[in-house]
């Protein structure tokens, strides 16, 4: 992994400086993590990073036709950034709090309150509510947004906010927690604003979060990107993550957003009809409902699959005791510059559905009912593991687990 190792191109101690220099707000910027109080005070003092969506979100409440950044939805990230760069329950109950007991907890005292307080004090909001077909795309932008074409139940409409919004994000210390947990905290956020997203279809490069000002400062370069997230990794050292740019810088995020939608249709397609050349993963999974064979690939991307073919009967593959499963790869756009927009790939390998697990096949009568038997195939990682290689051109910026 040469090329990993070239991506990751700064030493350990430059990476970690600059994580410092990010994370330890606008005094004494070379403190750190652990700075960011001794700077503002101690135990309720308060950070506040500038935060902008580099592409169209759809982040709502109860109510879906109208968009808002709301704080629920930024702890949510947070901490589910936190858990999945390897946070210990424990760690992630001291920080987030929690009501469930863990283990070696007596159940009486179970509830704990969070120790982070969060706060969004200009959320940005949108009436605007649309659809595919209002937004009337034509280019692989239409392929990363699919849940949001009309049906014959449903518009479909969701409260956008559009690309260039911001908002501000506070947080504070309730009380006193370990250093290394506060150390955790803010390389989980800053993992997050720099690799993450908020809202419908966050992983598939909407609502592409990025750090502008503050307590977190924009990296100045891919190279800077990299260095930051070995410093990450570096805090979070049994993190299986892997990080990669799909494409060529481009000159708007809308470029950057095709460019995803593009990489990701050449992978999943399995018919000329979507693709010119379809891979062979593709090919076998788009004939595995009739049949045709008794493995299948493209359900390691997340579940449930819906497959449609002419005639308009469509088949829907799941697993038997779980509806959903999340997709492993999540999809980013990053800004490394005026007008350098970078396509990126964020994969949690471990966070696949197992392979050699049965995945069920049944024709969908549109009804919410499957007609006959389903069919039963094994699913392989073949077409993960090879998506997991950046294509020509690309950059390997985290390459898994320097542990692994």
């Amino acid at each position: 992994m040469e090329s990993a190792s070239r991506g990751v191109a700064e030493t350990a101690q430059a990476g970690k400086r600059r994580l410092e220099g990010a994370l330890s707000g606008s005094h004494q910027r070379q403190k750190g993590v652990q700075g960011i109080a001794r700077n503002c005070g101690g135990v309720m003092s308060r950070q506040t990073c500038q935060v902008e969506l580099l592409t169209p979100c759809f982040c709502a409440g109860a109510a879906q036709q109208q968009a808002e950044i709301r704080v629920p939805s930024i702890r949510g990230q947070w901490r589910w950034w936190f858990r999945a760069l390897g946070g210990a329950p424990r760690e992630e109950k001291d920080i987030f709090g929690g009501v469930h007991a863990l283990e070696g907890e007596k159940r009486q005292d179970a509830a704990k309150a969070s120790s982070l307080l969060v706060r969004v004090p200009d959320p940005a909001v949108s009436n605007r509510a649309v659809n595919l077909n209002d937004l009337q795309w034509r280019d692989a932008r239409e392929y990363l947004l699919w849940p949001l074409r009309p049906t014959r139940g449903s518009e479909q409409r969701r409260g956008m906010l559009p690309a260039g919004a911001t908002f501000s994000l506070e947080w504070s210390w309730r009380r006193e927690i370990e250093p290394r947990l506060r150390e955790k905290a803010e390389a989980a956020l800053q993992a997050w604003l720099l690799l993450g997203a908020i809202g419908t279809r966050s992983r598939r490069g909407f609502g592409s979060v990025w750090p502008r000002d503050g307590a977190v400062t924009p990296p100045g370069g891919l190279d800077d990107l990299a260095a930051r997230l070995a410093a990450i990794q570096k805090v979070f050292p049994k993190a299986d993550i892997a990080v990669w740019t799909v494409a060529a810088e481009q000159p708007t995020a809308d470029d950057a957003l095709r460019a995803l939608g593009q990489w990701l249709k050449e992978w999943r397609a399995g018919s000329t009809k979507s693709v010119p050349n379809p891979r062979q993963w593709g090919r076998n999974d788009h004939d595995a409902p009739l049949g045709k064979t008794d493995h299948v690939f493209r359900p390691a991307l997340g579940l449930p699959l819906t497959q449609r073919y002419s005639g308009k009967r469509s088949f829907e593959s799941s697993l038997e005791k779980a509806e959903r499963w999340a997709s492993p790869l999540h999809l980013k756009i990053a800004r490394c510059g005026e007008n350098r927009y970078v396509p990126l790939a964020v994969c949690f390998p471990d966070m696949a559905i197992p392979e050699g697990e049965t995945i069920h096949i049944a024709e969908d009568t549109g009804r919410g009912q499957p007609r006959g038997p389903s069919r039963r195939v094994v699913l392989k990682h073949d077409l993960l593991k090879a998506m997991l290689k950046p294509p020509a051109g690309g950059r390997i910026l985290v390459s898994g687990s320097p542990q692994g």
